[in-house]
């Protein structure tokens, strides 16, 4: 008697793998069948793809990091110890040939990596908020349409 329980047993879970397989069969097929159906719909209408670039794109504010020019520093004599021009950005003093950028509206120096770093955030000084890349930043447009 205890065999007949055993055996009733081990066909439900026989039956039960067979389902789920089946079941993970069909999902599988139904995956590929819309991701094949997607590619040929695409390709049949000639899908037109537009891509804009705008002002705030982050791929426009980042190229206007390698149009500002950098420079080395050269430590004054008449620079006192108590005015030695600093980084905002990293707080150190700028030491003799550390290269630096300067911001073409407001002025301000900042260590080459430290500004570069900033400006892939931030649009503006950190020190005065004034936008840093008002004078490069062009207007672009750009369509591409495949057929």
């Amino acid at each position: 008697m205890a065999d007949d329980g055993n055996g009733i047993l081990t066909e439900i879970y026989i039956l039960l793998l067979v389902i789920a397989s089946g079941a993970l069969l069909i999902a599988l097929y139904h995956c590929v069948s819309m991701l094949s159906w997607d590619l040929h719909h695409h390709r049949s209408q000639g899908g037109s793809i537009e891509i804009e670039l705008r002002e705030n794109d982050a791929s426009i504010e980042n190229s206007v990091v390698g149009l500002l020019p950098s420079h080395k520093h050269k430590k004054q004599l008449t620079d006192s110890h108590d005015d030695e021009p600093m980084c905002a950005v990293c707080l150190s003093e700028f030491e003799d040939g550390d290269e630096l950028r300067t911001l073409p509206e407001c002025m301000h120096s900042f260590h080459v990596p430290c500004i570069d770093m900033w400006l892939y955030s931030h649009r503006s000084c950190p020190i005065c908020r004034l936008d840093a890349t008002i004078v490069a930043t062009p207007s672009v447009e750009a369509t591409c349409v495949t057929r």
